[in-house]
């Protein structure tokens, strides 16, 4: 279980015995308002109010390269793809963003004029975002 704070950390727990593993992430600088997984396990992405995406290692914790910029407000939502090749990023600013999972290059894509581009998971086959009510996003 990962969980991201206002005290601009992110936490890993174990899921059976609900203590913390290793020490918390640090390396956004505004509240960590959203954090997922990749499929594998391998990965983890986070968002920001300090309007970036971060990729982590999540064995060491360790940050996987450069912040991801491009929003212009906080990140408010992350989801990897089922088959772990695309990251999203929602942000206040209106936009969702794609992102390559591996290297962390922007794909090029930005979805403009969402309200609220809060979304929980992809469609199961990979070309759409679901919204916390399923409600498809379109994108």
């Amino acid at each position: 279980i990962i969980s991201g704070s206002d005290d601009e950390t992110i936490r890993i727990w174990n899921a059976k015995t609900g203590e913390l593993t290793g020490s918390p992430l640090q390396g956004h600088s505004g509240w960590v308002d959203s954090v997922a997984f990749s499929p594998d396990g391998n990965l983890l992405f986070s968002g920001s109010d300090d309007m970036t995406v971060r990729i982590w290692d999540a064995k060491t914790g360790a940050a996987a390269g450069n912040s991801l910029p491009g929003h212009e407000d906080p990140v408010c939502a992350v989801a990897f793809s089922p088959d772990g090749a695309y990251i999203a990023s929602g942000s206040n600013d209106g936009t969702i963003k794609l992102w390559d999972a591996q290297t962390g290059d922007a794909i090029g894509i930005s979805f403009l004029d969402h309200e609220e581009p809060i979304f929980s998971r992809w469609s199961s086959d990979c070309v759409r975002l679901m919204g916390h009510n399923s409600e498809n996003l379109g994108c």
